[in-house]
């Protein structure tokens, strides 16, 4: 989703969403299991809904199935 924004970095929706950079990487890179929390407030930085990033995500997953090494 950031990747979907140009301008957006994660540094930026670190600090919008008052989260650590190394946090919102390893989300990202699938290290990391957030909290509801943490995902709301993911949510907010990146400024979608739960049930908008929920929806990309599955519209993301073949492509994730048919690269599994990028994860």
């Amino acid at each position: 989703m950031i990747r979907e924004r140009g301008g957006i970095s994660q540094e930026w929706v670190a600090k919008k969403a008052g989260l650590d950079v190394r946090q919102v990487n390893a989300i990202i890179c699938g290290q990391a299991n957030p909290t509801y929390r943490t995902l709301l407030r993911l949510c907010d930085g990146l400024r979608v809904t739960p049930s908008e990033l929920m929806a990309r995500v599955e519209a993301f997953r073949p492509h994730i199935e048919r690269h599994p090494q990028r994860r």
